[in-house]
């Protein structure tokens, strides 16, 4: 499963969902780029979501737009392929069978529109020989949460940097790269059912290093996605998810091409406190064959919240 950048939309997008329709009990309802019965946006995250925006509302001018630092973190256990003979191939060719990738992130918020800092990301790798941490690349981020809104729908905007520090960018030459999500959602009125999308963005540059097989002319990468989700109880959300991935390798002088086609099915739960948890099964069609489906499927978790 290619997920280093794409899973953490699922995660921000679904944990909003699980406390949004138990807030609209107490508060006038907010339209969908706020919190909803349904799934925000990916700029509303899950620990965004644990300060309902219908609450915000209510608060003074000076207290909507106060700076106040955050601490969160979010974790994917990428678990087995569903033969159990390990990660489905798409997810298993650089970090072991098994893995858990985590994130911790050092944020400013600045009122309820715009948060930025620095993620941090590190894997825990797990295979039959041994257990073992390796750095990955952290992230700049900003996000700009409304854009553009109105009562049924919401666009919004995360620029990040990436900054080469795992072993294996460091090998490679990479250079500090940008990234562009553009994130949109829907959530028409009357109903449990929601749409969310959008599209991510990824350049990555190089210098020339002996030896390696990247060039100046680096990697673009192209990811969009779409979700449907359904409010089924104020903290249970089950969702689909379509997840095509066309990468063109500049070291190869090669066209934008597909090399990922994956679709998520799961549930998200709100489990209190601004954190959620979100089972789902990964099923990766590029490259399945008949004699072994179950190989190009892996069941996932994951963990999200606000530490403060």
């Amino acid at each position: 499963m290619k997920r280093n950048v794409t899973t953490l939309v699922i995660a921000t997008l679904m944990m909003s969902s699980a406390f949004a329709e138990d807030a609209s009990n107490t508060t006038t309802q907010e339209p969908k780029g706020s919190t909803t019965v349904t799934t925000t946006t990916v700029l509303a995250s899950a620990e965004e979501a644990g300060t309902n925006k219908s609450t915000a509302l209510e608060k003074s001018p000076i207290q909507a737009t106060a700076i106040e630092p955050e601490i969160k973190y979010t974790g994917f256990f990428y678990g087995p392929g569903l033969d159990f003979s390990g990660a489905h191939t798409a997810a298993n060719n650089e970090r072991g069978d098994m893995y858990l990738h985590n994130r911790p992130k050092f944020f400013v918020k600045a009122g309820d529109d715009f948060e930025a800092g620095i993620e941090t990301r590190f894997n825990i790798l797990f295979n039959s020989a041994n257990t073992r941490a390796a750095n990955d690349n952290y992230r700049l981020v900003a996000i700009f949460n409304n854009v553009y809104k109105t009562d049924t729908f919401n666009i919004g905007i995360i620029p990040r940097i990436d900054l080469p520090t795992s072993n294996a960018s460091h090998v490679a030459g990479m250079l500090p790269s940008p990234e562009l999500i553009g994130t949109w959602a829907y959530t028409p009125k009357n109903t449990r059912f929601s749409l969310n999308g959008g599209l991510i963005f990824l350049k990555a540059f190089y210098q020339q290093v002996p030896g390696s097989d990247y060039t100046k002319a680096g990697t673009f990468e192209v990811q969009p996605w779409v979700e449907l989700d359904y409010q089924l109880t104020p903290k249970i959300a089950p969702y689909v998810a379509y997840w095509p991935d066309a990468t063109a390798h500049g070291h190869q002088n090669a066209p934008l091409a597909m090399d990922s086609d994956e679709v998520d099915l799961g549930v998200s739960f709100d489990v209190g406190k601004g954190w959620a948890i979100l089972p789902f099964v990964a099923v990766e069609p590029y490259g399945m064959t008949s004699a072994s489906p179950l190989s190009n499927m892996q069941a996932n978790v994951i963990f999200s919240g606000k530490v403060f």
